[in-house]
C-alpha cells in the first residue's frame, strides 16, 4: 500500500500530467466562461428570441403559438443544455382552442449535438399541462397542427429524433365527434425512453397515470372509468414500415390490482388491434369497474362476493362506430352470489362474457351473452347443479338456466317458507328451467318451470291438520300451469293415486283478479271420509314462517292458490266409507272453491242399488256449513239405507223394522257441524219415495193397532205393496199428505206429521173391510189414496209430552175435520 501511495506522488511530479491537467483546466475555464456569455446573450436578447421561436413555430405547424417566458439552463443541466419555455400553448386556426396547453416545457440537447445542424433531443420535459386532440362534425381536426404540410417536398433530412420523454401532471383528451370517441387520460407521472433501430423504436416507459374513461362508441359509455394505472415495465414497439404499435406482456396495476397486458395496434390500411389481459383473484366488483356504465347496471342485478380469475380477449378495427369484440373468460371457486330472487353460497362455477354471441351479427350489447358453466353451489343447505345459465343480450337481459338438485324436503322448508304446507320428510330431485326476461324480483320464480321427483315425501297440510305420508310421484310447474303426475301418497290408512292439471296459477295476482284453476283426478281402492273430518273443523291460522330466501312473494301465491284457488277434484273410489255409510264404484266431480264446496256430480252403487248426488256446501262460520243435495237412489235396500244414514237422526222406525227395495228423489238443505255430522234439525226438503218389495218388521206402534183390532193376525212382519209418498221435512217435522199403505196384514191410509222431537201427529184409517181377509196367500196391491174403501177405524198416534208414540182411537174422525176445517179458513 505504501509502494503504491509513492508511486502516485512521483507521477504527480511529472511534468507531463502537470500540462495535461493544466490544458483541462483551461477547456473547463473556457466552456465555463462560454455558458457564461451565451447565458448573458440569451437574457438580452430574451423577447427578440422568443418572438422569433413562436414565429417559427407557428409558421411551422400553421398554428397560434403564444409563450409567456423561457431561458436557457446551461450549468444546471450540464451536459446538456436545457431550452425551458414557460406557459406555452398551441392553439388551432379556426376555433383557438389549444392542442398543447402546458405551464413548463423543457427540451434538453447535448452539447455535442450543439454543432449538429439537426441536433437529437435527449430529453423532452412537460409539466402541467393539457393535450386536447379533437375532430367536429364537419371532420375539421386540430391533428393537423402536428402532421407535415400538405405538399410539402421531401428534404431527405432525417426528422427530429427524442431519446427520453418525461410528462408530469399533464391531461390527454382525445375527441371525436364523427366517430363517437372520447378517451381522456391522466399522466401523474410518466417517464419513456427511446431508441430507434431501422424502423422500429423501441420505447420502454414508466408511468403513474389514471384514466377518466375510453369511449370507443360513447353512445354505449365508456371503458375503465375513473381507474388508477400504474406500471413500471412497459416496452413498445413501434414498426415505422408496418405501422405496428406493440408490446409484449407487461404487468399493470389498475386500482391496486395486477393485471398482465399484451397488445398489438395496427394503423395502417385497415385499421385494427388486439388485447390479451391476464388477472387472478380480482374481486368481482373491482372487474366490473372496468365495463361501462350500462353494463355495469344490467349485471348489478348479480351479486359476487369474492374473486375470481380472469382472461380477456378483445379485437377488432379501429374504424369509425366500431366496437371491439370482447371475450372475457372466468373461473372461481367457492364463491357467494345473491341475486334478486335468491342466494347462493360455495358456489364454483366457470364461465365468460362474449359481446358477440351470433357471428353473423356486430358486436354490441344486443349481441351480448353472459355464460355461467359448471355451476355448483349451494341454495340454503340445497346443493343445486347447472350445465349452463345463459343471460343474452345486455340491453334487454334474457335469461336461461335449468338447474338439477337432489335435496331432502325438510330443508326445503326453509327456503319456501310456505304458510300452508309444513314438509317433515322424504327426498326430492329438483329440475328448475327458465327462459325469458330477466326480472329483478322474486316475480321471476312465477315464471320458473320446475319439475319434481318426490320420494317417501312426508306433508302436513296445516290449516285442515291434514297429514300426507309416502307421497312420490311427479310434479312440473310451468309459468301458469301446474302438472302432478302419478303421485301416491297415505293419508292414515288411505291410499292415493293422483293426478293434477292447473291453469292460471298467476290469476292470483294482485294486478288480476282471476283465479287459478286445478283439476284433479284422485283414484283410491278405498276411501274413509272419517280420516278427512276436519275439513269441517276451524281453519287454522296460517303460521308465518320467516325463510332464509327471498320467496316470500312466491310462497303466499302458493298458499293463496291453496286456499283461494278453484280446485276441480275428480274421484275414484273402489270403496267408500263414512261412518256406517259404505259405497262402490264411486265417481264424484267435487269444485272446491274457497269456503264452498260444489258436488256438480257423484255416481256410486249403495245398498245393493245406485245412489246420485250433486249439491253444495257453504261455510258459514268456523262451526257451521249450510248444504243442499240433491240425491237420487234405485232400487236400494232400504235396511241398509237406514242404516248407512243413522235411521236419518230419529229412533222410532230404525233399521231394523224395515225391509224392501227404494227408489227416491230427494231435494235437500241441511247443516253440517265441524265434526262432519248431520244436525238433523237443520234438514229440510221434500222426499219422494217409492218402496217396492217392502216389509214393515217388529214395528211397535203397528203392532199396537192390536189393542183396537185384528187380534189374531201377526202384525211383526208385514209385507206390503208398492209404498210411495212425497214428504216434506221442515222444522224439524216430516209432512205425510195421504198415503196408502197395502200390506198382507192390513190395508190402512195415513197422513199427518211426523216429529223428531214431541210433535208427532199421525192420522190412522182402517177399512172395516181388512176384518174380513183370512187367506194366508193375499198379495197386497193398491187401490190408490182416493179410492172408496167403505167404513173404516180411524186411529191417531201421537207424541205425549216424553215424546213417546201413543195410538187411540180417533171418534167421529175429529182430527180430519178440524184439518178440513183449517185447510179452509186458509183458502
Amino acid at each position: 500500500m505504501l509502494y503504491k501511495l509513492t508511486m502516485v506522488i512521483h507521477l504527480l511530479h511529472n511534468k507531463y500530467v502537470k500540462a495535461i491537467l493544466k490544458l483541462i483546466g483551461i477547456i473547463i475555464a473556457l466552456i465555463i466562461l462560454v455558458l457564461i456569455i451565451v447565458g448573458v446573450y440569451i437574457q438580452l436578447n430574451k423577447e427578440r428570441i422568443i418572438e422569433k421561436i413562436r414565429t417559427q413555430l407557428s409558421e411551422a405547424i400553421k398554428g397560434e403559438v403564444t409563450i409567456k417566458d423561457m431561458n436557457v439552463s446551461l450549468l444546471s443541466s450540464f451536459p446538456y443544455a436545457g431550452i425551458n419555455i414557460y406557459e406555452v400553448s398551441i392553439l388551432d386556426s379556426q376555433y383557438h382552442q389549444p392542442l398543447l396547453k402546458a405551464k413548463y416545457v423543457s427540451c434538453r440537447v447535448n452539447f455535442l449535438q450543439l454543432v449538429n445542424p439537426h441536433p437529437e433531443i435527449a430529453k423532452l420535459v412537460i409539466a402541467n399541462g393539457r393535450f386536447h386532440f379533437f375532430t367536429d362534425t364537419a371532420r375539421y381536426t386540430n391533428a393537423y397542427l402536428l402532421l407535415k404540410k400538405n405538399g410539402a417536398k421531401k428534404t431527405g433530412t432525417p426528422g427530429v429524433i427524442i431519446h427520453r420523454v418525461e410528462l408530469d401532471n399533464i391531461n390527454v383528451l382525445i375527441e371525436d365527434a364523427m366517430k363517437h370517441k372520447w378517451h381522456e387520460l391522466k399522466f401523474n407521472e410518466l417517464n419513456a425512453s427511446i431508441d430507434k433501430e431501422d424502423s422500429v423504436f423501441t420505447i420502454k416507459m414508466d408511468e403513474q397515470g389514471f384514466i377518466k374513461g375510453l369511449g370507443f362508441n360513447i353512445n354505449r359509455g365508456s371503458y375503465l372509468q375513473n381507474q388508477e394505472v400504474n406500471s413500471k415495465k412497459w416496452v413498445i414497439k413501434f414498426n415505422t414500415a408496418t405501422k405496428d404499435i406493440s408490446f409484449g406482456k407487461t404487468e399493470v396495476n389498475i386500482n391496486h390490482h395486477k393485471y398482465n397486458i399484451d397488445g398489438i395496434f395496427h394503423l395502417k390500411d385497415s385499421t385494427w388491434f388486439q388485447l390479451h389481459v391476464v388477472t387472478k383473484a380480482v374481486p368481482f366488483k373491482q372487474a366490473m369497474q372496468l365495463l361501462t356504465e350500462k353494463i355495469r347496471n344490467k349485471l348489478s342485478l348479480l351479486g359476487i362476493e369474492k374473486a375470481l380469475d380472469a382472461e380477456a380477449r378483445l379485437n377488432g378495427p379501429l374504424a369509425y362506430l366500431s366496437n371491439p369484440h370482447i371475450v372475457v373468460s372466468y373461473i372461481t371457486k367457492t364463491n357467494e352470489i345473491t341475486t334478486p330472487i335468491a342466494s347462493f353460497t360455495d358456489c364454483s362455477f366457470s364461465g365468460k362474457y362474449d359481446n358477440q354471441e351470433t357471428d353473423s351479427l356486430p358486436t354490441s350489447d344486443e349481441n351480448s351473452v353472459v355464460l355461467v358453466n359448471n355451476f355448483k353451489g349451494l341454495w340454503g343447505e340445497i346443493e343445486l347443479n347447472a350445465d349452463t345459465i345463459r343471460l343474452s343480450n345486455i340491453n334487454e337481459p334474457v335469461l336461461k338456466f335449468n338447474f338439477l338438485s337432489q335435496c331432502n324436503f325438510e330443508t326445503l322448508n326453509d327456503q319456501l317458507s310456505l304458510e300452508s304446507i309444513e314438509f317433515t320428510g322424504g327426498a326430492a330431485q329438483l329440475f328448475l328451467q327458465y327462459n325469458g326476461p330477466l326480472i329483478s324480483s322474486p316475480a321471476l320464480l312465477s315464471k320458473v318451470a320446475a319439475d319434481i321427483q318426490l320420494h317417501d315425501v312426508s306433508l302436513i297440510y296445516e290449516p285442515r291438520d291434514l297429514t300426507f305420508t309416502n307421497c312420490s310421484g311427479s310434479v312440473s310447474i310451468s309459468e301458469n300451469n301446474i302438472t302432478v303426475d302419478s303421485l301416491r301418497c297415505d293419508m292414515k290408512q288411505n291410499h292415493f293415486e293422483i293426478n293434477i292439471a292447473g291453469s292460471n296459477i298467476k290469476g292470483l295476482s294482485t294486478s288480476d283478479p282471476g283465479k287459478a284453476y286445478i283439476a284433479c283426478n284422485v283414484f283410491t281402492p278405498s276411501l274413509n271420509l272419517d280420516d278427512f273430518k276436519t275439513i269441517f273443523t276451524i281453519r287454522k291460522h296460517k303460521s308465518t314462517r320467516k325463510g332464509k330466501s327471498k320467496l316470500a312473494a312466491v310462497a303466499t301465491k302458493v298458499d293463496d292458490m291453496l286456499e283461494r284457488g278453484d280446485l276441480q277434484m275428480n274421484i275414484k273410489a273402489n270403496h267408500l266409507q263414512l261412518r256406517h255409510f259404505t259405497a262402490d264404484n264411486v265417481q264424484a266431480q267435487v269444485l272446491f272453491q274457497q269456503d264452498d264446496w260444489e258436488i256438480q256430480k257423484a255416481n256410486l252403487l249403495h245398498a245393493g242399488g245406485s245412489f246420485s248426488v250433486t249439491g253444495k256446501i257453504h261455510q258459514v262460520n268456523a262451526n257451521y256449513h249450510q248444504a243442499s243435495a240433491k240425491l237420487k237412489l234405485q232400487n236400494v235396500d232400504v235396511r241398509k239405507v237406514f242404516y248407512a244414514f243413522n235411521n236419518f237422526g230419529q229412533d222410532d222406525i230404525t233399521y231394523h223394522n224395515l225391509r224392501g227395495n227404494m227408489n227416491a228423489d230427494a231435494d235437500l238443505t241441511l247443516g253440517i257441524n265441524n265434526n262432519g255430522r248431520i244436525i238433523a234439525p237443520s234438514v229440510q226438503g221434500v222426499v219422494d219415495f217409492s218402496i217396492r218389495n217392502g216389509a214393515l218388521l217388529n214395528f211397535l206402534p203397528v203392532e199396537k193397532i192390536q189393542n183396537f183390532a185384528f187380534q189374531n193376525r201377526d202384525l211383526s212382519n208385514i209385507t206390503f205393496a208398492e209404498l210411495k209418498n212425497k214428504l216434506t221435512i221442515k222444522d224439524n217435522q216430516v209432512q205425510i199428505p195421504r198415503m196408502e199403505i197395502a200390506s198382507t196384514a192390513i190395508t190402512m191410509y195415513v197422513d199427518g206429521v211426523y216429529g223428531y222431537k214431541k210433535n208427532t201427529d199421525i192420522s190412522m184409517q182402517i177399512p172395516i173391510s181388512n176384518l174380513k181377509r183370512q187367506d194366508p196367500s193375499y198379495k197386497p196391491t193398491n187401490k190408490g189414496v182416493d179410492a172408496r174403501v167403505g167404513m173404516s177405524i180411524y186411529l191417531r198416534a201421537k207424541s205425549d209430552e216424553t215424546g213417546k208414540i201413543k195410538i187411540a182411537l180417533e171418534l167421529f174422525k175429529k182430527r180430519k175435520k178440524n184439518k178440513d176445517k183449517n185447510n179452509t179458513g186458509s183458502n
